[in-house]
Formats: structure tokens, sequence, C-alpha cells
């Protein structure tokens, strides 16, 4: 069959939404993509060019982009990188209104129980009400992957000791006692596959025992992972 190109230009992430997904393209605009009898349909869910020039939202390399989202309560927040977190009403995601943390270089969001998490270059940002901000300890660093497994909440950071660990939502954070590869910009390698199990591939494939502190280098080799999805290719229990 043909090939269609439904989108042209950089794509930053794609969110389950509803029956659909919202697609983050550069610009940063937002797209709604649904399914009726197998045929893709595309339309502009939000237009949030204005938007960042208004509040002096940038990226080194092109224009703005929309790289996260999450649903809390009746609200579809997201973050900016670079530009810090906004939200819409779940019901009409159309307008989108500011949520603080202004001008921070915002990568992952995650909720964890009581706490929602902002993974940055700057850091780990928490708050219970996306209004109060505050640096969760020990997070100092340029920040990607915001990931819960099992009890503890995982991610990483530019450091030859890479995997950061919180056992209590966010709040504080340790290194994991691990050398490894670490990664560069723009990477969110690391995947639960069970409690205290995890999958690290800045480009070397390792399997990681938070546990036990050690991990297994599978040998395998990709010159640069941008994200995992799904881990259990490279682990059979």
């Amino acid at each position: 069959s043909r090939e269609k190109l439904l989108l042209d230009g950089s794509c930053w992430r794609i969110f389950k939404f509803n029956d659909g997904y919202i697609v983050s393209m550069a610009g940063p605009i937002l797209y709604y993509l649904s399914f009726k009898d197998n045929e893709p349909k595309v339309s502009i869910l939000a237009d949030l060019r204005d938007m960042a020039e208004k509040h002096g939202w940038w990226f080194p390399h092109g224009p703005a982009h929309i790289t996260d989202f999450l649903i809390h309560e009746d609200k579809l927040v997201a973050t900016v990188e670079v530009g810090g977190l906004i939200f819409a009403d779940i019901k009409s995601p159309l307008k989108w209104r500011i949520a603080g943390l202004d001008g921070v270089d915002a990568h992952n969001i995650l909720k964890a129980r009581k706490n929602i998490l902002v993974a940055s270059a700057s850091g780990i940002h928490i708050s219970s009400d996306l209004h109060n901000w505050r640096k969760a300890k020990g997070s100092r660093g340029y920040i990607h992957a915001l990931e819960m497994c099992g009890n503890l909440l995982i991610s990483h950071k530019m450091n030859d000791k890479p995997i950061i660990i919180s056992d209590d939502d966010g709040e504080n954070w340790r290194e994991l006692e691990v050398k490894m590869d670490y990664p560069t910009y723009g990477q969110t390698c690391l995947k639960c596959i069970q409690e205290g199990l995890i999958m690290y591939a800045p480009s070397n494939i390792y399997l990681v025992n938070l546990h036990k502190k050690n991990y297994l280098n599978t040998r395998i080799r990709i010159p640069r992972i941008r994200r995992i999805i799904d881990a259990s290719l490279f682990y059979r229990p």
C-alpha cells in the first residue's frame, strides 16, 4: 500500500488521550490523531506558537515543543521545552494556561501518589497542587526520565552513577552506587521491568538490579536510544 505522511516535522511525544492520541509537534503545535475504520484522521488540537512567543519559550535546536503530558484531576498538564508547565481543561483541551516553573527546561512529568514531579535540566521539581513548587532534595543535575518501579521512583542524570532513586514519592533522591555509561541530552533511556529490576540503555543496554546494586551488560549496543517503550524483548525471567 502507498505510504501516507500524516504530519511533517519533528514529533516529540505521542500521548494516549480518550479514544485517540495527542501528538506533540515542534512549533509547538498539538494534534489529535484518531482512527475510523482503520483510517487515521488528524486535526489541530491547539496551536501554541503565539503562547510560545508571548512567554519566551525557546529551544536551541529549533522551535519550542511540548515534551510530556499528565492527567491530573480535571486537568491535562504538559511540560514545555524550554518554558515550564501549562495546563488545559481535560474536557476541552483547546485553551492552555501557565501552570508554573516559568522558564524551566522541563522534560518529563509523573504523578507519584500525592506528589507531581517534573524532571528538568536543573533537577526534579515537586508539587502537590501544581502551584507551589520546590526542588526535590538530591536531584541536582540534568535530569531526564521519571518512572515508578514497585515502591521506588527511578530517574537518570548525566553522571558516571547515572541512576537515581527515591523511596518517599520523590521528596528525596539518592544515587545508585553503580557506575555505567551516562546519558546525553534528550535521552529518556530507562524502563522498569519488574520491582527492583530496570533496563537502562543510553547506548549499551544494561539490566540493573536496584536492590543488589549490580547490572548485566547485555553487550547489545544501539547508537543512541531516545526512549524505551517496552523492555520485554531483552528480558526473559
